[in-house]
């Protein structure tokens, strides 16, 4: 995993979607577990902070168009 989403290898389903492997996994430990859903924080945590400046671009961009609509 990285930090940044766009220099990522793998897609955070994909991540999303070994960690669910993993859980359903019979015999992992309580630690492992925990360690888990710790991953599976930081992902959501990740892929949240990479959507947000694409979020705050979008709504800017549709404030603006707004805008000119009610000027023109």
């Amino acid at each position: 995993m990285a930090n940044d989403n766009a220099l990522a290898i793998f897609a955070p389903t994909y991540w999303r979607s070994r960690i669910q492997q993993v859980e359903a996994t019979p015999g992992v430990m309580p630690a492992q577990l925990r360690r888990l859903h710790t991953l599976r924080k930081r992902l959501d945590r990740a892929t949240q902070a990479a959507d947000e400046p694409r979020q705050t671009s979008r709504h800017n961009q549709l404030k603006g168009d707004l805008h000119a609509a009610h000027l023109g």
